[in-house]
């Protein structure tokens, strides 16, 4: 039941982005499908929330729509801040300083941030220790199942 009451929603979500004309008086009434339910809060808020996933409710947003992007966020409960965000990308420098200090890493499981820093200075990279304690800690993420992986 509560997927026919969801997918109603969601209908009546779509039927409010896709519909291009309307008078005012139809606009404010269309609006008004986000009235309040028993428990005093408004039915479909209440139901999106609860039953999809923040990254199902951002791929719901459309930027070319007639309710704005932010009438769409409010309704969805997701912040336009988190819309809006893209995330960083390592530039392919740090990606091979993180495939040398992987591949020493491999090599000699003992080493910390202070000889990988002689290691790569010696192969010619301008690096600082700090630098690569940072990059150390990702590949810890990136490498979490090897036993032998410590970051000192």
């Amino acid at each position: 039941m509560e997927n026919r009451i969801l997918g109603k929603c969601l209908q009546s979500l779509r039927q409010l982005i896709l519909k291009r004309k309307r008078t005012s008086e139809n606009h404010r009434r269309t609006l008004q499908t986000n009235r309040a339910a028993e428990s005093g809060k408004r039915f479909f808020i209440k139901k999106v929330r609860t039953t999809l996933t923040k990254k199902e409710r951002l791929k719901m947003i459309e930027r070319k729509a007639l309710i704005s992007i932010r009438r769409q966020c409010e309704l969805l409960g997701v912040s336009r801040k988190t819309f809006y965000y893209k995330p960083k990308v390592e530039d392919r420098f740090n990606q091979k300083l993180m495939e040398l200090i992987e591949a020493y890493y491999f090599r000699d499981p003992t080493s910390g941030s202070r000889k990988i820093t002689v290691y790569l200075r010696r192969e010619g990279y301008k690096v600082n220790r700090k630098r690569v304690q940072r990059l150390m800690k990702g590949a810890k993420r990136d490498l979490s199942s090897e036993e032998n992986y410590k970051i000192r």
